[in-house]
C-alpha cells in the first residue's frame, strides 16, 4: 500500500493492491474491524529503531532493537477514528524482521558508496559486506537510528547522503526511507577511511 500511496514502481503496477484495507478501531472499549476503502484508510508503516552501533567491535556487534517508530501514509489516522467515533486505532506488526531491515538498509549504504567511487577509500569495506552477506547477526556494529525527532521532507522518496568523521576518520551513509512522511533516519558505518 505504501508503493501505491507513493506512486512508486511495481512490476505488478500495483494490481495486487487491496481494494479495501482491514482497520481496528475501538468503539465503546470493543475493538471493532472496519474494512475501509484503500483511499480512506490510514497506512501505517513499522520502522525499526537500533541502538547505537558498536563498531569497535573488530567482529560487529549484535543488533539492538529499542523501539519502532511509525510511518504514517494515506488517510490521517486521527481523523479516520474521529469520523467513526473512535479514539484509537490499533496497529499490529507481524512478521518483523528488524535483521533484514537493517541488510536491506546497509546494502543501500555499501552501493551508494560503490556507486560514488567512495568504497575505494574505506580501509576495511570487507567488514561491512561480511555482515551483510555471512553474518547478519553482526550488523549492529554498523547499523543505527539516528535520534528523533524525524524530520520531514515533502516531496522527497528517499534520502541518502555519505559522509565522514573528524576522529576516528570513518565514512558512513545516512538513509531515510519514505522521507515525505517523516520516518527515522539510519545511519550505516561503511568503514574507516584510508
Amino acid at each position: 500500500m505504501v508503493r501505491y500511496i507513493q506512486n512508486a514502481p511495481s512490476r505488478s503496477k500495483h494490481q495486487d493492491v487491496p481494494k479495501t484495507i482491514p482497520v481496528t478501531i475501538t468503539l465503546d472499549g470493543k475493538e471493532v474491524l472496519v474494512e475501509a476503502r484503500r483511499e480512506e484508510a490510514p497506512i501505517l508503516l513499522p520502522f525499526p529503531i537500533f541502538a547505537a552501533p558498536d563498531y569497535s567491535s573488530v567482529n560487529g556487534a549484535e543488533l539492538k532493537l529499542v523501539g519502532v517508530a511509525t510511518g504514517s501514509f494515506g488517510a490521517d489516522p486521527e481523523a479516520f477514528a474521529e469520523q467513526r467515533g473512535s479514539k484509537e486505532i490499533e496497529f499490529r506488526i507481524i512478521n518483523s524482521d528488524a535483521i533484514a531491515f537493517a541488510r536491506m538498509v546497509a546494502k543501500i549504504a555499501y552501493a551508494t558508496a560503490h556507486e560514488n567511487g567512495e568504497l575505494r577509500r574505506v580501509k576495511n569495506s570487507f567488514a561491512l559486506a561480511r555482515a551483510i552477506i555471512e553474518e547478519p547477526n553482526r550488523i549492529g556494529g554498523f547499523v543505527s537510528t539516528l535520534p528523533s525527532p524525524f524530520k520531514r521532507y515533502p516531496g522527497v522518496q528517499h534520502r541518502i547522503f555519505l559522509r565522514e568523521t573528524a576522529e576516528p576518520k570513518l565514512l558512513f551513509a545516512e538513509i531515510q526511507l519514505f522521507a515525505s512522511a517523516g520516518t527515522p533516519t539510519y545511519s550505516v558505518i561503511i568503514g574507516a577511511l584510508g
